[in-house]
């Protein structure tokens, strides 16, 4: 009974914490739309989306391997040093993409007279904010502290809310460079604080040596099939921008911000499953069918919402976003059910599996989105989305009933509810 009653609890506190983030994100993109123009909007998504794409093709892998290593319950010395081993492998890759994209931006101009974008360089100087955050955010997972992996979760959302709405209530006009500075010194400080927390220490060559090691089983076979998975999004994303141009890849941006969210209602059970997941064979046909069925009731509810309460929110100027909002929170749910199986496959360390799967979903978004964009430009882009997410969410299922095929179902798994 108690250990229901700490399973409900846990389920909370992951649920409102998802549910404040999505909340929240709703906040920014209403907010901003009404602080910045539709230019300066598109220009802070497409520094965010570049932040993501960087930060997709710096982590190697890392905080996977970390967080399933929390997961197994290893000695707590080992934990302290692979922690503090982690945090100068993410700094010291930072500092080296900030001295790598100056200089080619330099010599780029010098050469050919092409300027990369601005948003491109920029985020590259801080692409540790999220390689931090996912970190921890796998850390706090592993080690089931939950209330510490909703604050890292919702940190950032909730700073960009209070500041825009300070700025749309007293007015005050604020550029893309003075809210960017803000969101850059809010997160950097917020991370140092919590570096600290963790007690960190200069780690040895033994050390870094170790969690190099480690992660070459799970977390650094999954970053090399992300790299055709998440970077090829992110990297057809920026593209889109330049393509597009940034007031019309704001609508994409915008509905892209809308839809996601939906992605946390599975997610706040595999967040809160993670650890029980390394060691349990199957997970209950009663909850697969239940993540299902909650997710699709409460995406055909939530869309319902967006087209009734947005154009009345934001106004005529963004109508296009809620169009497209609808191609992509079908494209969220198919990637949030795929997620869900994704999530258990890789607690029981089948890393290469889930690399190969990566390698078929990346092949297919890229080829599809090329003809598309060609085509139909951002139209084209969202259609190839949702094939991807089609594809996805099969060979997650195939790949789940493999694995588990033989296995007999664990009764040791607590019920949610």
């Amino acid at each position: 009974m108690k250990n229901s009653s700490y399973s409900k609890y846990l389920f909370f506190v992951v649920a409102a914490s998802n549910a404040i983030n999505v909340i929240s994100g709703f906040m920014i993109n209403i907010l901003a739309t009404q602080v910045l123009t539709v230019e300066d909007y598109g220009f802070y998504k497409a520094f965010i989306v570049s932040l993501q794409l960087f930060a997709s093709i710096l982590n190697f892998g890392l905080h996977y391997s970390m967080g399933r290593e929390y997961a197994i319950g290893i000695d707590k010395n080992i934990q302290n040093k692979m922690h503090s081993s982690v945090i100068v492998i993410y700094v010291g890759l930072n500092l080296f993409l900030s001295i790598l994209m100056y200089i080619l931006s330099l010599l780029i101009k010098f050469m050919f007279g092409f300027e990369i974008p601005v948003y491109i360089v920029i985020s590259s100087y801080f692409v540790f904010i999220l390689l931090l955050q996912n970190y921890f955010m796998q850390k706090y997972q592993g080690q089931n502290k939950m209330l510490s992996f909703s604050f890292v979760n919702a940190f950032s959302n909730i700073f960009n809310v209070m500041l825009l709405g300070i700025t749309l209530i007293l007015k005050f006009e604020i550029s893309i460079e003075l809210f960017l500075s803000f969101f850059v010194i809010s997160n950097t400080l917020f991370y140092v604080l919590l570096i600290i927390k963790e007690r960190f220490t200069v780690p040895k060559t033994k050390d870094l040596l170790y969690v190099n090691k480690i992660n070459k089983n799970v977390g650094l076979q999954l970053y090399v099939g992300s790299l055709f998975t998440v970077s090829i999004g992110y990297l057809l994303s920026t593209i889109v921008a330049g393509y597009s141009g940034l007031e019309e890849y704001a609508f994409f941006a915008l509905a892209n911000s809308f839809a996601a969210p939906l992605i946390y209602i599975p997610a706040t059970y595999t967040t809160l499953r993670f650890k029980s997941y390394a060691n349990i064979n199957k997970i209950k046909i009663k909850e697969i069918a239940k993540v299902i069925i909650l997710t699709m009731t409460i995406s055909a509810l939530y869309y319902l919402l967006l087209t009734i309460a947005v154009p009345k929110v934001i106004g005529i100027n963004y109508q296009k976003a809620v169009q497209y909002s609808a191609f992509l929170i079908f494209y969220y749910v198919l990637i949030g059910v795929g997620d869900y199986f994704n999530r258990f496959i890789y607690a029981k360390g089948y890393g290469k599996l889930l690399r190969n799967n990566s390698f078929i979903v990346g092949s297919v978004l890229l080829i599809t989105a090329i003809f598309g964009i060609y085509l139909l430009n951002i139209e084209g882009l969202i259609y190839a989305k949702m094939f991807s997410g089609i594809i996805y969410v099969l060979l997650m299922i195939k790949s789940y009933k493999k694995i588990t095929m033989f296995l007999p179902i664990d009764e040791k798994i607590l019920p949610i509810s």
